[in-house]
């Protein structure tokens, strides 16, 4: 077959088998691969496995290419979307059941996953009419003045000769009347101008806020915990203060969507978002990484002292039997795993993450219900 190498080329779809290939990096000559690469590529496929096999079948499903759009819906169908998200978007699918590429973008904003540009751009026009009007106020309120200056320069003069000084009283009597009016039409402008300008910063700071948090838990979501970790790295580097991250996972999180449905799951994380939550108060930052995990910084903690602070939480929800609102089943005692890493000098935030991460899958396979404390970097 021809294969077009111009500009204007078709992009190839890719197979979901062959997408997980390309994900797990599985080589086709494995006697090049050293022991140490091939151990961590197990543990990768261990630790991700099921959820990229899930995440291909969705896109095959959905009749969508692999793109950021598409694999950001997917990832939000797979890990935090609840029954009126599912809902949603299965309203966008077509008669086979897909979902048209061009309904993507749309669905990302109505999910909060992406701030809405044409909002954006409504917000930053009226923003900008309204510097317009106010600047036509004043303008206004300037002009009044100079008319006014002009206006009784005359009268002014004439008020000297007695035969026309009442005459002359009366007429700047008018022209004051007159200022006062226009001054106190464009003050009203200016205070009517003012109240947009308020109204508008606040939409403003309210879609910074839902741009920052998480929709289900209301925690911080991933975006805002980059940015809180980005600045607590530098403050650490600079006060060589001590820090540690930590990933939260909830153990057998799959077992109760099955069991019990979706908005129980969502139930089930907003509890326990709630109780990591409770930890801010104490100087942590708490955020909603995705799916059923949770990020927790500890700054100006090392990792023991982390350590005793978030098992205090494990072993509170641990000790706390859940029951299904809907039905009054037992949910029974759900818990959740955790990896802890302290940063160590001029480790980068991907290598820390990497760490705790590691240390969240070391807890997973020790049996769960557990914290693990990452060792060092190398």
């Amino acid at each position: 077959m021809a294969v077009n190498h111009g500009m204007n080329a078709p992009v190839p779809i890719l197979h979901p088998n062959l997408i997980r290939r390309i994900f797990r990096g599985v080589q086709a000559d494995a006697a090049v691969v050293t022991d140490h690469r091939s151990a961590a590529r197990r543990a990768f496929d261990a630790r991700n496995g099921v959820r990229i096999d899930a995440l291909c079948n969705l896109l095959a499903d959905a009749g969508l290419d692999l793109s950021p759009d598409a694999c950001l819906l997917v990832w939000h169908m797979l890990t935090a979307a609840g029954d009126d998200a599912l809902r949603l978007i299965d309203a966008s699918r077509d008669m086979h059941g897909h979902i048209p590429i061009d309904a993507v973008p749309k669905l990302l904003i109505r999910l909060g996953l992406r701030p809405d540009d044409s909002a954006i751009a409504a917000m930053i026009e009226d923003a900008h009419q309204g510097v317009d009007d106010a600047r036509e106020a004043a303008g206004r309120s300037t002009a009044a003045i100079v008319d006014y200056r002009a206006a009784i320069d005359a009268p002014a003069r004439a008020m000297r000769d007695p035969q026309h000084a009442p005459h002359a009283v009366a007429t700047m009597q008018g022209l004051t009347r007159t200022l006062l009016d226009r001054t106190l039409a464009a003050e009203n402008e200016l205070r009517a101008t003012a109240n947009v300008m308020g109204e508008l910063r606040e939409r403003l700071v309210e879609s910074q806020r839902e741009a920052m948090a998480d929709v289900l838990t209301n925690l911080p979501n991933r975006r805002a915990f980059d940015i809180a970790l980005a600045d607590a790295l530098t403050t650490c580097a600079r006060d060589g203060t001590p820090l540690s991250i930590a990933f939260c996972d909830i153990d057998h999180f799959k077992a109760i969507n099955d069991a019990h449905g979706h908005a129980t799951g969502d139930r089930v994380i907003r509890k326990i978002a709630d109780m990591l939550g409770h930890m801010t108060g104490m100087g942590c930052y708490v955020a909603r990484h995705g799916g059923e995990e949770f990020a927790v910084l500890f700054p100006h903690n090392n990792a023991s002292e982390a350590f005793a602070r978030l098992d205090a939480t494990r072993a509170q929800l641990a000790d706390t039997t859940l029951l299904d609102r809907d039905t009054a089943a037992p949910i029974g005692h759900v818990t959740f795993s955790a990896g802890i890493a302290q940063y160590h000098t001029g480790e980068g935030s991907s290598a820390l993450l990497s760490r705790a991460d590691h240390a969240l899958y070391e807890a997973k396979e020790r049996g769960r219900d557990r914290i693990s404390i990452a060792p060092p970097p190398d």
